[in-house]
């Protein structure tokens, strides 16, 4: 906000001088003259610059907040896993993929996946660098439906089947 309060003391005295230039006589030291009109150039010069600074703060504002709200959102998103951490989730409500980084999200508020590093149960987070051990990985199972359990045990009992029914043709039986 120091940028606003710059642009409006920089605007206030550039009026001021204007309004002292409005006053000059034509009998008036040119020199002076000279000295006023330039303070008036600087003045407003660094109201705009104020200015822009306030803008471009407050796009870098609206930014941050649209994240804030998209994280927001997305945190609702989130289910428990393996050892209590926040895991996105697919559309039937089961984790997916690595952990949230819990310090990211609690200080930052930054929705940031942790990555495998080193052995397969532990993960660092690409953004502060945190190493958490031992974590959960969620692989997709290829469906998005909620019947996935029940699809694959379908899928194994066939497959069963299957092998007991070629076992039979190649004992002859």
């Amino acid at each position: 906000m120091t940028e606003i309060g710059a642009g409006i003391t920089a605007v206030s005295h550039g009026m001021k001088v204007l309004a002292w230039l409005r006053q000059v006589d034509k009998n008036y030291d040119a020199a002076e003259f000279k000295l006023k009109i330039s303070e008036l150039a600087d003045a407003l010069y660094d109201a705009k610059d104020a200015l822009r600074q306030a803008n471009d703060r407050q796009s870098v504002d609206a930014a941050e907040i649209e994240r804030l709200k998209s994280n927001f959102k997305r945190k609702g998103e989130l289910v428990r896993g393996e050892g209590n951490y926040q895991y996105f989730s697919k559309p039937n409500g089961k984790p997916i993929g690595y952990p949230i980084c819990p310090r990211c999200v609690e200080l930052e508020c930054r929705m940031v996946e942790l990555k495998q590093s080193g052995y397969y149960n532990e993960a660092e987070c690409p953004v502060c660098s945190k190493s958490y051990n031992p974590v959960t990985c969620y692989y997709s199972d290829g469906s998005e439906d909620g019947d996935s359990d029940e699809k694959a045990r379908r899928k194994s009992s066939e497959q069963s089947a299957k092998i007991a029914e070629l076992g039979l043709k190649i004992n002859g039986s």
